[in-house]
């Protein structure tokens, strides 16, 4: 979580997906708090996964575009 909120102050439109052993949902909870994306836990689906990556992908063009046309 400490990497999480270090990534998150320095880049952050950064979409970071957690993955963890841990199924607490505490732990999830802290995560999303920090700025996390998704909370993954293992054993996880490689689908699922890539699902995802997919929606955090879309997530972060959708940040860039609605940059660029703010400061159009």
């Amino acid at each position: 979580l400490e990497c999480l909120r270090h990534a998150r102050e320095q880049f952050p439109d950064l979409q970071v997906l957690v993955i963890s052993g841990r199924g607490e949902i505490r732990d999830a909870v802290a995560a999303m708090k920090q700025g996390a994306s998704e909370y993954v836990t293992k054993p996880f689906d490689p689908e699922e996964l890539l699902v995802h990556v997919a929606q955090a992908v879309r997530t972060a063009q959708l940040a860039r575009e609605h940059r660029a046309l703010r400061s159009a």
